[in-house]
């Protein structure tokens, strides 16, 4: 019950206020502080100040500041002001994460108000077409992610070329939050800047400069661009911060405890950060009820922004309130893209619809199918090993189609329709991956039949329920199957009001369908202004109304009138806006969250409630306190060895300066740990400067990369080798169906099920889950997630392995397994010897059942039965080492760029060999060469 504390005040010196500030910088400033205060004439910090002036005068800046120092506004404010003046003609400004720059986008669009520049603000995001990317970069103020910019690089010719020329264009690039990047990132980020630098230098006469933001002072940022380094000062007041010993097994229950205690204390506003997203709203469902039944802490507008409710309900009670029933019908029959209906729901419709949707039906209809093959074949091929075959094996087309028809009859009538004659022999012989080639490409000439038959140049008219458009379409195939087809295209298409052209029976009502209030000036249009002022008569009259409104992500603790609110980066853009800010204008509440509100977002709390995290995450989330109230504190969960050595530190002093009180938790609390730099990050540089012509030549006779990279280069472009150019992050996720969320892989697969899975054809994703992320917070985990070594090796396109300093690259089907067998054989002859295995190819992987008592093994398939694949990544595994003490002792155990397929213990779940992936690309290489040279 959490006996042991121990408290410790630590005392702020607030930054000093400047005395002189340039003229033009002065005004843009306090032009922008009034917007926010409505107080006049204020003047800057000095730290801020000093920015102006080195900016002012042509100088790289690194500003070093923690929250709530205005460190944004320090160099945003010169640029713009220098734009003005015409003295540059473009900046960029880089967030480490599209969530970053969404957060933080608002102090640059405020700017771009004051100065007329609204209009001149563009931003570049993954997937935008050239069009779109040609515009964004003509616009004097762009925003970005690096991982942004990256995909372009990875496109092709006419992407690469547009971007290099408007990037050359910059004169100012702006680094937020650079302390989040690190190790590999910087390496890429340094040579991103010199290609830029090289170009302008060679082709432009001029030299652009950086400017970095930075909460945490590290070399590795500082030279980036070797600035001129500016210490800033929070404004945060003094903070009383608790250490509690809290074990990990009862974090969750020392969390509720701590909140109840807070809420007896009577603190206003409570901020509780967890380490993850799921803490966060497992504790949010434990701890929330419903609405207050004594008084309306909300309102109307708060209603209106965050709350749904049952259309039936809403209609009864604007009912009560004088709306009429013509009025009311609107909310059912209105034009609204999120209302989707099936062509079932009719007794007779007519639709019309883009052809491309019509395509994209059967498309999946063919998907499941071809999924289905695939998976009777790789089962074919499986039973092979028991007879001591493998997957090159030849199998007749005889026994293929035996086993498919086991499967679906109505399946085996469609690949004997589909199958090319000179594949239609039964007694023909091919190995899986030759069968698996062939049956790809039928469905593929299917599909590229079908898309010609579908005229993309009319819209198509769909008439329930005679689905003539499908007979016409495809009814030269059997009868069985169109029939079959039908059924599933009436499972999958669906609709908006605006499609139907007409239809006979009654519109089908959705009374138990939700509306989000927000939406209510879409349904109603014109009437919108009757219906809102009837809807805050009944919030403010009817509370029984009031409490069968959801508020989306908002409760209240229970038995209490605290308002809860949870808010992370597992939630979409569009349910997190507004909440923070609803957190600020509530009288009291509690906000759960997680690192989401540990930069980018600006509020205050008296009380900050969080657990032992990395140092720099902890110093970000101490910031969040002691913003405004003079009485904050902070009450920190950490276990037992690092409670003893926090005391040891601390508990003889009474008081600590901030600065003081940081560096005690730099070294005590865990650090991240980063690779320097890898060959690969390098080679990706070369590989992307030829895509560019005579111009890519210039770049890489410039640059200052390695013989060795160049070298390792050529041997990449000669074994065709396709490299990720992501700067954060390489590894694909699983996209769930909050919009634009996505997980980890290896957490997600523990919980879902392969119905739920669809393979997705994309850089950033493996796969799209029909699931939202709340809706697996009191999941229990249902697989054990790990690399298939086997099949992994197997398909395995390229070796590589270490030449000295150089790196040798071996391809040919088997080859990676044939390294292994021989590197596996030298292990077991050496048992205190680790030495790896790097591959490239394709990752397979495998789950254990952990509800089936035998713990079942099986492959990672969709529901259509295609096998979830990482593509394109490098591999390391270490033959005949089962964990991950070899590592500890080289201090590799623990590098952020690396994913360690390990369990809680640090054993490899499969048994044998321990096996490393990237986190970004480049990473595995580096580990392999430190390994090796380490001689073990």
């Amino acid at each position: 019950m959490l006996e042991q504390y121990f408290n410790i005040k630590v005392n702020n010196k607030p930054p000093d206020i400047a005395k002189s500030v340039p003229k033009d910088e002065l005004i843009l400033f306090q032009k922008y502080i009034y917007t926010k205060t409505n107080i006049p004439d204020l003047y800057p910090y000095e730290h801020q100040a000093q920015a102006f002036k080195y900016i002012k005068e042509g100088h790289n800046v690194i500003m070093v500041a923690g929250t709530a120092a205005g460190k944004t506004l320090a160099v945003a404010v010169p640029i713009f002001t220098k734009l003005l003046r015409k003295e540059i003609n473009k900046v960029m400004f880089l967030y480490p994460t599209i969530a970053l720059l969404e957060d933080q986008q608002s102090v640059l669009l405020e700017l771009g108000k004051l100065t007329g520049m609204e209009d001149k603000i563009g931003y570049i995001r993954g997937g935008m077409t050239r069009s779109q990317l040609i515009s964004n970069l003509s616009k004097k103020i762009i925003v970005a992610t690096p991982d942004a910019i990256y995909w372009f690089f990875r496109k092709n010719i006419k992407y690469n070329s547009v971007l290099i020329y408007g990037l050359c264009q910059v004169d100012d690039f702006v680094i937020d939050e650079a302390h989040i990047f690190s190790g590999l990132t910087i390496q890429n980020l340094k040579l991103f800047f010199e290609r830029i630098e090289i170009l302008q230098k060679k082709f432009m006469c001029k030299a652009f400069h950086i400017h970095i933001l930075t909460a945490t002072p590290r070399e590795e940022i500082f030279s980036i661009n070797h600035g001129k380094i500016i210490n800033g000062r929070s404004k945060c007041r003094s903070v009383d911060v608790s250490f509690f010993n809290s074990s990990p097994k009862e974090k969750t229950i020392d969390y509720k405890n701590l909140i109840e205690k807070a809420i007896i204390n009577e603190y206003k506003k409570v901020l509780v950060i967890c380490n993850s997203a799921a803490m966060a709203h497992r504790l949010f469902f434990d701890i929330a009820g419903k609405i207050s039944e004594s008084e309306n802490v909300f309102t109307p507008e708060q209603y209106l922004q965050f709350g749904r409710v049952k259309k039936s309900i809403l209609e009864n009670a604007l009912r009560k309130f004088g709306v009429s029933d013509g009025t009311l019908e609107k909310l059912y029959s209105a034009d609204m893209d999120e209302i989707r209906y099936k062509l079932e729901e009719f007794k007779e419709v007519e639709v019309q619809t883009d052809p491309q949707e019509v395509f994209n039906v059967f498309r999946d209809i063919l998907m499941k199918y071809k999924g289905k093959v695939i998976q009777v074949l790789y089962f074919t091929f499986k039973k092979n090993l028991e007879e001591n075959k493998d997957f090159s094996s030849p199998v007749s087309l005889k026994i293929i189609l035996k086993n498919i028809e086991r499967r679906s009859i109505l399946l085996k009538k469609l690949i004997t329709f589909i199958l090319p004659k000179e594949n239609y022999d039964i007694n023909l012989e091919k190995d899986y991956f030759e069968w698996k080639d062939t049956f790809q490409d039928v469905f593929n000439i299917l599909l590229d039949r079908l898309e010609n038959d579908i005229d993309s140049s009319k819209i198509v008219h769909i008439h329930y329920p005679s689905l003539k458009i499908i007979d016409e379409i495809i009814g030269y195939m059997d009868p069985e199957i169109v029939e079959d087809i039908k059924k599933r295209f009436l499972e999958k298409f669906s609709f908006n009001k605006d499609s139907i052209i007409n239809y006979k029976g009654s519109f089908p009502k959705k009374n138990n369908q939700y509306v989000y209030l927000k939406w209510l000036r879409s349904y109603f249009k014109e009437e919108y202004e009757t219906i809102y002022s009837a809807l805050k008569d009944v919030i403010k009259n009817d509370m029984d109304f009031c409490r069968q409104i959801e508020m989306n992500h908002i409760g209240f603790i229970e038995n209490t009138e605290y308002p809860v609110i949870v808010y992370s980066g597992s939630m979409s853009k569009s349910s997190r806006d507004g909440l923070i800010n609803l957190f600020d204008d509530l009288k009291k509440a509690v906000l759960i969250s997680t690192s989401a509100v540990e930069v980018g977002v600006d509020f205050s709390a008296d009380l900050l409630i969080t657990e032992k995290c990395e140092a720099g995450s902890f110093l970000q989330r101490f910031g969040r306190v002691g913003r405004s109230s003079e009485d904050a504190c902070c009450w920190v969960l950490v276990d037992g060895g690092l409670f003893s050595d926090l005391k040891d530190e601390i508990d003889s002093k009474e008081a600590l300066l901030r600065e003081d009180f940081s560096k005690i938790i730099t070294r005590t609390f865990k650090n991240r740990v980063s690779l320097e730099n890898s060959m690969l990050p390098e080679s990706n540089y070369v590989l992307i400067n030829r895509q560019l012509g005579l111009i890519g030549d210039i770049l890489n006779k410039e640059s200052h990369v390695s013989q060795a990279s160049i070298s390792f280069a050529d041997k990449i472009e000669q074994v065709q080798i396709d490299l990720l150019y992501g700067l954060r992050g390489t590894m694909p996720s699983v996209g769930l169906k909050d919009e634009g969320v996505t997980k980890n892989i290896f957490q997600l697969l523990q919980f879902l099920p392969s119905e739920q899975l669809e393979a997705v054809d994309s850089e950033f994703e493996m796969a799209k889950a029909s699931t939202y992320f709340t809706s697996l917070i009191y999941e229990k985990r249902k697989y054990q997630v790990f690399v298939n070594v086997e099949k992994t090796l197997e398909e395995g396109k390229a070796v590589i392995l270490l030449n000295k300093d150089n790196f040798d690259i071996y391809t040919g089907r088997g080859c990676c397994l044939t390294v292994y067998k021989q590197i596996k054989k030298y292990c077991k002859s050496n048992p205190n010897l680790i030495y790896p295995v790097l591959i490239y190819g394709d990752i397979y992987l495998k789950r254990k059942n952990l509800g089936d008592e035998e713990g079942t093994l099986e492959e990672v398939f969709d529901k259509y039965g295609e096998p979830l694949i990482l593509p394109d990544q490098f591999c390391l595994i270490f033959p005949e080492t089962p964990d991950i003490k070899g590592l500890e002792s080289l201090k590799l155990s623990d590098l952020e760029e690396i994913y360690y397929d390990i369990d809680y213990k640090g054993k490899s779940p499969n048994g044998h060999d321990l096996v490393l992936l990237d986190n970004i690309q480049g990473a595995c290489l580096a580990l392999y060469k430190k390994v090796l040279s380490s001689k073990l």
